[in-house]
């Protein structure tokens, strides 16, 4: 029969329970094992153990120890080693729940514990292992592995329901912060990748910076030093031309001032030699103001305000305004 439910009162006697209908029904309530605390496992002299009192629950069934229970392990042997188990078994076939001891094999190095029995109708909880050495003759507490807290062999019966199992949800959960973790990854790689690629242009473009700064300075250095070049070279041109000017002046004038002097010689009165004394300081005068303009590169005039009549000053002396010999002045 597939399905199955209880339970019911009773009509008539049709309704008939088992011992196994009243396990079945507790048992998704109760996980198999032993109460917190319960059935400890500890030496008790000689080649004997003591189970402490408490409750043990296997796959519906219940098992209470009212009294400290004593068991008696086998002999150690002489030059080998062996490793007992303290169970609880569930017998159906035999219809109880004892606990008493499996005896293991002899190793001469590591001796490993029998493994708890679980068939369809035996199931063993294993509460302690003890490992006797060859040649024991006590059992103590250093001896015995309490395995009430593997859940493979044991476990505690800490609630009134089995526990939610949360591998499933664990495992889910562990794949997903995995593909996270990846992900995260990926995009940090990226991220470090994206940064070395802009730092790489940033780097670019500061040296092509610097190359474009140099060669516009290296141009307008030339440029400049052109430019100064040219002014040198038309400086020292119209140089040359405004002496050669004077020099032609100076014959010019010179040779002017003979032929005049020759012509008026005849004609002073009075004081001759203080007349042509004052002639010649007034030529002299103009002679020192032409080089005085020649050296400065201004032509200073009287400023006129008509043809012939012009400003002077409170002294008497007429006010003059500067002009630039040739254009290289203004430069």
């Amino acid at each position: 029969m597939s399905e199955s439910y209880s339970f019911f009162n009773s009509k008539n006697h049709d309704r008939k329970y088992k011992a196994q209908h009243w396990a079945d029904y507790f048992h998704p309530l109760f996980k198999s094992g032993v109460f917190n605390g319960d059935l400890q496992v500890v030496a008790n002299g000689g080649m004997r153990v003591k189970i402490k009192v408490g409750y043990a629950w296997i796959d519906g069934y219940g098992y209470h120890l009212t009294d400290e229970l004593t068991l008696d392990l086998e002999t150690a042997s002489g030059n080998m080693n062996r490793a007992d188990s303290i169970v609880i078994r569930l017998d159906l076939t035999n219809r109880w729940v004892r606990a008493f001891c499996k005896t293991g094999n002899y190793y001469a190095k590591t001796p490993t514990p029998p493994a708890p029995e679980i068939t369809a109708t035996v199931h063993e909880i294993v509460l302690a292992h003890i490992y006797t050495a060859a040649g024991t003759t006590e059992i103590t507490q250093a001896m015995i592995e309490d395995t009430r807290m593997s859940d493979s062999l044991c476990g505690w019966v800490c609630g009134t329901v089995n526990e939610i199992k949360f591998d499933q949800i664990t495992a889910q959960f562990k794949s997903f912060m995995k593909q996270y973790e990846s992900t995260l990854d990926a995009k940090f790689a990226d991220l470090e990748a994206y940064e070395k690629s802009k730092k790489i242009e940033f780097d670019t473009f500061q040296t092509d910076l610097k190359e474009k700064e140099q060669a516009l300075h290296d141009k307008h250095k030339a440029a400049l030093k052109e430019y100064f070049s040219q002014m040198e070279a038309e400086g020292n041109a119209n140089l040359i031309a405004i002496t050669q000017q004077l020099i032609e002046f100076r014959n010019t004038n010179e040779a002017e001032f003979l032929e005049w002097f020759e012509e008026i010689k005849g004609i002073f009165s009075g004081d001759p030699a203080g007349e042509f004394q004052l002639r010649i300081d007034e030529i002299t005068g103009k002679v020192a103001d032409m080089q005085e303009m020649l050296f400065k590169g201004m032509i200073y005039e009287r400023l006129l305000v008509s043809q012939d009549d012009f400003i002077i000053d409170d002294l008497g002396r007429p006010i003059l305004i500067g002009r630039p010999i040739c254009k290289c002045i203004n430069k």
